[in-house]
Formats: structure tokens, C-alpha cells, sequence
């Protein structure tokens, strides 16, 4: 069995400080708050014993404390709470922490609690015992046997008849049987049941029975060791006379006719593990009267795999895979630091280690593993291979599209802390030129997916081409074929990891699948939705956005008077047609541009003709009427330029709303309090100074685990 310890490798120590600070309400006329407090519970000690705690957070602040306390005046930003095990009156109590790391918002009060426990210490286990019979037959009264009974921890007894060993530790016990001589008679024994397996409060049983030797005969004492219970030796005995014969364990031969007598084994197998003999006392020479001896060893060829596991912070568990040469298959799930076995069959072991993904405030951080496919297992020896856990390029990032050809991502370390900032993108990508990136979307590898609208194209980037500024070449370029791709304008992944976009030129969406999209050279789209114009309004109409929702339904925005947004069902998008919406809402929008969905469900709009952002609640998505007009729940307007002709949307892993203004070349950030009601909030966070902002979708890399995005 696979087990983990304590030693680790590496460790990649990870600095996250992603806050996000409380912003004030719609008035001007107080200060916005710029510290906040934190409160640290502490329960579960005794009265008067002290508690070991360390907090610290930004700008090297470090402080110990013995009590709950609530700490006021803080930086915004992360901070660590750790809590050491304490002792008192010969008690340990351990602690644990909950609320760790927490981001403490200017203005607002984090908490974090530790709960102590007491640490009862193990009753010591009453060692279980059993018993051996060993039965001697075959022997003249009055004449003693000579049986030798050897077991676990150096255990050894000789006995001239029977009887039964008591109190005996749980184990193996061999019993052998020497010759004895009563005048001029030799008896050979023969020992049946050894080795015997002593189990607790049972009693094994072995028996050793006598025989005359006949005059001038002499016998062959043949022992087999090192093979599981069960299992057959192979071991063949020749001599004399066309001797022949061929035993499957330990075995006295008597009666045989002196002279050479040759012993060899061949190796076996069982489960996966091959044992190897090795023969000692062969060719064994018997004597009249004597018992010659020779021994079968058995040595399984085994050995031992430990894989160490880095680059992660400490605690973090992962999942290993671990393809055994029989082809048998363990998953291991150990924290980071080795996990190991002995006793495995030699060979080759294929390792492969799962991605990992650690929650953040703003985004999460994605790691691959690198440098281990196969570790080869040798007898007798520990292979040791490590697991090396690297970030995968581009994630923790927010990324923007531009109708200039540039791609602009901002790490987290960029966003959320509340204010205003002229952030520089952190990574700034120029696609090929001619055209401009109307939308963008990743897909479950972190593929950065873009539409060209000028040149009817979709691009795809790797991870890799995400690392840092650049000019990358895309790996896959879709082009149009057949009206495939005609100004295509929104894109989206479903849970399949199928891709579908919007064509503005000729009112349709396409969709192209998941293996078309890893194996197919510029694919025909596998199924076209057309637009049905046998309604008031046809149902798709100058398309500018396309999202999922949790039960698979794609809801689609249309721009074009009268602006619709529609929602097609799973069944309907099975096939090529003209389907009428399940759901037709008549928003009243001055020009939409963008759809997201939050965690709950509700469905944000952003109106860029009105510099709004409208919501509409779950319940008002039911296709209770097939069209209807519903009045938004929450209706967001500016203040201070908190929406300007707003288009991009995305929500981070807290829930924040950020939105890209085309108006005044801003992104902004908005808290999940800011989002209950409607009203006109400043906006928490602000980068200014971003040029030349697409219409199109915003992503982040990778999308909160909590909204209904396929990446």
C-alpha cells in the first residue's frame, strides 16, 4: 500500500495578496475608507492556558497573539493566520484554522477562526497470540524424535515429541525433522503442514511421521523457501538409475539408492511478481543411512517506487496515476511531499499526475505537471522520480480583446485592489494583422480561442504563447468555408468542449466539436442554426453575444431592432435547423452587447447605448411566457464614469462583476454588494487608459469554478 510522509522535495511558495476592497455607496460626501480590521476567534483551550498564534500580511506586518482579538487599522491585502499546537497540565491540543488566508477590504472586518482540540493519546494494543500442535508418529516407544521449530523474531525449539506451543507470536513457523538412529535402524522423518501460519486464538497443526530407512538406502532432505503460501515451486530431482522426479515444496525422499543426486529449480510466477530460484547442495551425494541435504531459494523480483511531489504549497493534495507493467491501474491521492511502495513486480510504471487547481479571490491558479512519464522499477532497489508542478502559462489572468489585433491580459496581481490605476497590461499578444479581435474565450486547456471579424478567421493559442508579450503564430486558424465563418462577431464553449459562434453576415451560428477542433485542419462546422424569420422578429438578428447556462441552454443576445435575447434548449442544439426559442425576452435595450450569467443563476446584460447594466433573476428566465418583456431586477447606471458604453462582462472567482467600457477606455470592478440593488456605485476598481477595447466578450483564465463556463 501506497503511503505519504512528511519529507518534501520543494516547495514553490506562492504570494497571493488579490483584494478586493469595499467601495462606498452612490454619495461623494465621506472619505472612502482605506483600512480595515480583522477579527481572530480562539476557542477550545482551557481557561488561562495562552494561545500560539502568528498573523501576518502586507508590508512585512507580523504580530503574535495569545487570545481572540480583533485587529483594526490594517492594510488592505492577504493575511496568514498560523497556529501552533500548545501544551498544559501533560494535555497537547492541537490547533486548527479556518479562514486562512483572509483578505482583509478597507472599510470591512475578515475573520478567521482557530479551534483547539485535545489529543487523547492511544490505548497501547493487546498483542494477539496463537498456537502450534506438532504431532510425532512413526517411532519405536522410547525412542526420541529430533524436530527443530524456528518462527517469527528469532523464535527457536527443539522437541523429542509431540506437543503443542502456546502463547506463540503471530507468524510462519517452519518445522523440520532430523534422522534417528535405535540400534542398528535409522527412522527418516518427514514433517507435512510446515511451514504453518500461527493466526490469534487458533491453533495450526503440523505433523512429522517416521519411517524405517531400509538397509543401504538414504534419503534426500530437499527445503523450499521464499514462495507465498499457495504457491508451487518448480524444483526437479535425477539420480541414479533413471531417478526422476519433481516436487512442489519442501519434501524428505527416502529410500533412495546412494549415490549423485542433481537438484534444479525454474522460476515461477504469480500476481504480476516473478520469483527466481537459486539451488545450493546440488548434485547432493546419498549415503546409507544418512540424509543428505539441499536447499531451494526463492527470491521475489521486487523493488520499490517513491515518487516526490513538487512545486506546490504545502498541504495541497494531488492526484497520481500509476499504470503497473500487468497493466493494473492505482490512483494515489498524497499531499505534496513522496509517496511510496515496496514489494512491487519489477518493470516499467507509468506515472501521470492530474492538473491542479487552488482557489483565489480574484482568479484561481491553474499547475501542470512536468519531466515524469515512466519510472522503471529494478529488484532490490528504491526508484525514486518527482513530480515537478509548474503554473500553466497565461492563467490567473483577465484577458481583453481589441479591434486592433491585440490580445491584453492582466494578472491578478493587477486587479482588485480597490481605486483607480493605470496598470499596463501584464501580457499584451499582437495576432496577424488586418483585422480585429471581435471576441475571446479559452477552452478547458487554458486555449486561448479568438475571432478575426475582418478576415473571417478563428485562432487558437496555446498556454505557452500566453507567457508574455509577443507576436505568436497561431497553431490552428479556422477560415471560412462556404459562409462557415461571415463576420463572426460572439463565440462560446459548451460542457463538451464544443465551440459555437456567431455570424453577423448572414444571421447564423455554427458550431464546430470538440475533435474538430483538436484533430481537423480548417473543419466544416458540425451543425448551422439559422435564423426563423416567422415571428415578430426574426430569432437571430445581428448576433453580439453567446453564453451558456448551467442546464446546458444557450442564450443568445440579439443587437438588431428589436433586440431579443432568446434562449435555444440542449434538444434543439442536436441538429442543423431553424428552431423557435424556447425563451423570447423583449428587453427594451438601447444597443446590447454583452451576456454572463452569476452564480446564481441570474442573467447580467450590458446596454451599450445606455451606459447600463440590467439584471434579470432565474425566475425571470422560465419560459413561463414564450415572449415577454420583463423589467429588470437590478438596473446599474453610472456615476463618476463607472459605465461608459459598456460591453465586455466577466465575474471573478468572489463573485465581483468587471466590465470593460468602450466609452472612456476603462475596466472596472464592481463588489457583489454593489450588484443586489439597483443604483449608480462607483466603481470599487478602475484601470484607465486601455485603448481601442472590442465590443466583444472579456475572460477570465481560468473561469470561476461556481459559474457555467466549459473552462
Amino acid at each position: 500500500m501506497f503511503y505519504s510522509n512528511a519529507k518534501n522535495i520543494f516547495v514553490l511558495t506562492l504570494a497571493l495578496v488579490l483584494v478586493t476592497l469595499t467601495a462606498c455607496g452612490s454619495t461623494t460626501t465621506a472619505p472612502k475608507p482605506t483600512l480595515g480590521s480583522l477579527q481572530i476567534g480562539v476557542s477550545g483551550l482551557p481557561v488561562g492556558v495562552n494561545a500560539s498564534i502568528t498573523l501576518t500580511g502586507p508590508g512585512n506586518f507580523s504580530q503574535t497573539l495569545t487570545a481572540a482579538q480583533t485587529l483594526s487599522g490594517l492594510e488592505p491585502g492577504s493575511y496568514t493566520v498560523v497556529a501552533s499546537n500548545v501544551t498544559a497540565s501533560s494535555a497537547t491540543f492541537a490547533a486548527t484554522v479556518s479562514g486562512s488566508p483572509v483578505t482583509v477590504r478597507a472599510g470591512a472586518t475578515g475573520t478567521a477562526n482557530v479551534v483547539y482540540a485535545a489529543q487523547t493519546q492511544p490505548t497501547p494494543p493487546t498483542l494477539a497470540t496463537g498456537s502450534l500442535q506438532v504431532n510425532v508418529s512413526g517411532l519405536p516407544s522410547g525412542v526420541n524424535a529430533s524436530l527443530s521449530v524456528t518462527g517469527p523474531n528469532g523464535f527457536s525449539q527443539t522437541l523429542s515429541a509431540s506437543k503443542t506451543l502456546t502463547g506463540l507470536a503471530l507468524g510462519s513457523y517452519a518445522v523440520t525433522a532430523a534422522s534417528v538412529t535405535s540400534g542398528n535402524t535409522t527412522y527418516v522423518g518427514t514433517v507435512s503442514g510446515s511451514p504453518a501460519t500461527v493466526a490469534a486464538t487458533a491453533t495450526a497443526v503440523v505433523s512429522a511421521v517416521y519411517t524405517a530407512q531400509a538397509p543401504g538406502m538414504g534419503s534426500l532432505e530437499v527445503s523450499v523457501t521464499g514462495l507465498p503460501s499457495g504457491l508451487d515451486a518448480k524444483v526437479s530431482i535425477s539420480g541414479p538409475n533413471g531417478f526422476s522426479q519433481t516436487l512442489s515444496s519442501s519434501k524428505t525422499l527416502n529410500g533412495l539408492v546412494p549415490g549423485s543426486y542433481a537438484i534444479s529449480a525454474v522460476t515461477v510466477t504469480s500476481s504480476g511478481i516473478t520469483y527466481l530460484a537459486s539451488v545450493s547442495g546440488s548434485p547432493a551425494t546419498v549415503s546409507a543411512g544418512v540424509t543428505a541435504k539441499a536447499s531451494v531459494a526463492y527470491a521475489a523480483q521486487v523493488g520499490s517506487l517513491q515518487i516526490n511531489v513538487a512545486g506546490l504549497p504545502l498541504g495541497t493534495k494531488v492526484s497520481l496515476t500509476v499504470i503497473r507493467p500487468s497493466g493494473m491501474t492505482d490512483v494515489l491521492n498524497p499531499v505534496v511531499g513522496s509517496v511510496s511502495d515496496g514489494d512491487l513486480p519489477v518493470g516499467t510504471y507509468a506515472v501521470s499526475a492530474a492538473t491542479v487547481r487552488l482557489v483565489a479571490p480574484v482568479v484561481d491558479l491553474v499547475f501542470d505537471s512536468v519531466g515524469v512519464s515512466a519510472a522503471q522499477v529494478k529488484a532490490g532497489m528504491t526508484t525514486t522520480v518527482t513530480v515537478n508542478y509548474v503554473p500553466r502559462p497565461g492563467t490567473t489572468a483577465l484577458w481583453l480583446p481589441t479591434f486592433t489585433g491585440q490580445l491584453l491580459g492582466y494578472e491578478a496581481s493587477k486587479l482588485g485592489f480597490g481605486g483607480n490605476s493605470q496598470a499596463l497590461p501584464s501580457m499584451t499578444l499582437s495576432t496577424p494583422a488586418g483585422g480585429s479581435n471581435a471576441a475571446i474565450a479559452f477552452d478547458a486547456q487554458s486555449h486561448l480561442w479568438t475571432l478575426n471579424s475582418a478576415t473571417n478567421t478563428l485562432l487558437e493559442f496555446m498556454p505557452q504563447q500566453l507567457a508574455s508579450s509577443a507576436t505568436p503564430t497561431p497553431v490552428k486558424t479556422i477560415r471560412s468555408s462556404a459562409g462557415s465563418l461571415s463576420r463572426p462577431a460572439a463565440l462560446a464553449f459548451d460542457s463538451s468542449g464544443n465551440l459555437w459562434v456567431a455570424n453577423l453576415g448572414n444571421d447564423t451560428i455554427v458550431m464546430f466539436t470538440a475533435y474538430q477542433l483538436a484533430q481537423v485542419d480548417n473543419p466544416i462546422p458540425g451543425l448551422v442554426i439559422s435564423a426563423n424569420t416567422t415571428g415578430f422578429s426574426p430569432t437571430l438578428n445581428g448576433v453580439s453575444s453567446l453564453t451558456f447556462d448551467k442546464s446546458g441552454n444557450l442564450w443568445v443576445l440579439n443587437a438588431a431592432s428589436p433586440e431579443t435575447i432568446v434562449r435555444f434548449t440542449p434538444d434543439q442544439l442536436m441538429r442543423s435547423g431553424t428552431p423557435i426559442p424556447a425563451v423570447i425576452l423583449y428587453p427594451g435595450l438601447s444597443a446590447g452587447s454583452s451576456l454572463a450569467f452569476d452564480s446564481n443563476g441570474n442573467l447580467w446584460v450590458s446596454d451599450y447605448g445606455s451606459s447600463t447594466l440590467v439584471m434579470y433573476t432565474a425566475a425571470q428566465l422560465l419560459p413561463s411566457s414564450n415572449a415577454s418583456s420583463p423589467m429588470p431586477t437590478v438596473r446599474l447606471s453610472s456615476h463618476n464614469g463607472s459605465l461608459s458604453n459598456p460591453a465586455g462582462l466577466a465575474f471573478d472567482s468572489s463573485g465581483d462583476l468587471w466590465v470593460a467600457n468602450l466609452g472612456n477606455n476603462t475596466l472596472v470592478e464592481f463588489t457583489p454588494d454593489q450588484l443586489t440593488a439597483s443604483g449608480s456605485p462607483d466603481a470599487m476598481s478602475t484601470i484607465s487608459g486601455i485603448s481601442n477595447l472590442s465590443l466583444g466578450s472579456i475572460a477570465f483564465n481560468p473561469a470561476p469554478l461556481n459559474l457555467p463556463l466549459s473552462h
